[in-house]
């Protein structure tokens, strides 16, 4: 059964260890780099297999998926601080309404930042607002993982999202990508977000995915630009920008569509002082 009329407010998690371990976080751990997924039982290869030693919970907030109909709605998550999370830092799963994410501060995750992952079950109304998210994927440096990320969704609004990411010389290509720079490559601090179709994924006619007021930047804080980044695909030393589907009002913004774009709609404001007259190619 899905939680109804939830409020998560003023938690602090994985801080009691933080300054003991902040020399592994990104430390590389011998053995853990055989990406060479899918994996069956009797495979060898050892992806991030190897514990990095870092004591912290799995993810921040997790919402899972439910069987019944109505699933979670009227969920309310403010004031949450993470120093460190294994995998996500949120992420809401299944059909999932009527929620707020606010106020949150997150970094040195695993895996994603802020997700909505509803798979085919078209979660709506979801708002991720007035949050920070830094490093994400540094748990598993160089494999996966963007501030913003989403796996199906009928309509969500990711408002005033700061997300600060480094730009990487040695991203871990994905499985079956032959290690080139494609749609399906630079899974990590590729983007500020990823709307992707894997996972499950589907976009229903209609979708709405709302990126506004966002600061994108790098780790000590200086803006990224779409006249520096890359147009629609990955590129090396790049991060993606793509033009947003508004019509005569289209303007570049810091995502892209792993998958079938044209199921998906993304709606973009721009924050003040950003120019999009200019890209590199």
């Amino acid at each position: 059964m899905g939680s109804t009329h939830v409020t998560i407010d003023n938690v602090r998690l994985n801080d009691y260890y933080a300054e003991e371990d902040e020399s592994k976080v990104g430390a590389v751990v011998p053995g853990n780099y055989a990406c060479k997924l899918p994996q069956g039982p009797h495979d060898p290869d050892c992806c991030f297999c190897k514990p990095n030693g870092i004591r912290a919970t799995q993810v921040g907030v997790w919402v899972p998926q439910t069987r019944n109909p109505e699933g979670t709605h009227d969920l309310l998550v403010n004031n949450v601080v993470s120093s460190a999370t294994q995998a996500d830092a949120i992420n809401l799963h299944g059909y999932v309404r009527d929620a707020v994410v606010q106020n949150c501060h997150f970094k040195n995750t695993g895996d994603d930042g802020y997700v909505l992952w509803g798979a085919d079950l078209e979660p709506e109304n979801v708002t991720f607002r007035d949050s920070t998210i830094i490093n994400t994927g540094i748990l598993r440096p160089n494999w996966y993982g963007v501030c913003i990320a989403t796996y199906g969704v009928k309509s969500v609004v990711f408002q005033n999202i700061t997300c600060r990411s480094p730009t990487l010389e040695h991203p871990i290509p994905p499985p079956r990508s032959n290690g080139t720079w494609n749609k399906g490559c630079a899974r990590i601090d590729g983007a500020m977000a990823i709307i992707y179709t894997s996972f499950g994924g589907k976009y229903p006619q209609g979708n709405s995915i709302t990126i506004a007021d966002w600061s994108f930047e790098d780790l000590s804080g200086r803006a990224y630009t779409p006249e520096a980044g890359s147009l629609n695909t990955p590129a090396p030393q790049k991060m993606v920008w793509t033009k947003s589907d508004d019509g005569a009002d289209a303007m570049l913004a810091p995502f892209y569509v792993n998958g079938e774009r044209a199921k998906v709609n993304v709606h973009a404001v721009m924050p003040s002082g950003i120019s999009v007259d200019k890209m590199a190619s």
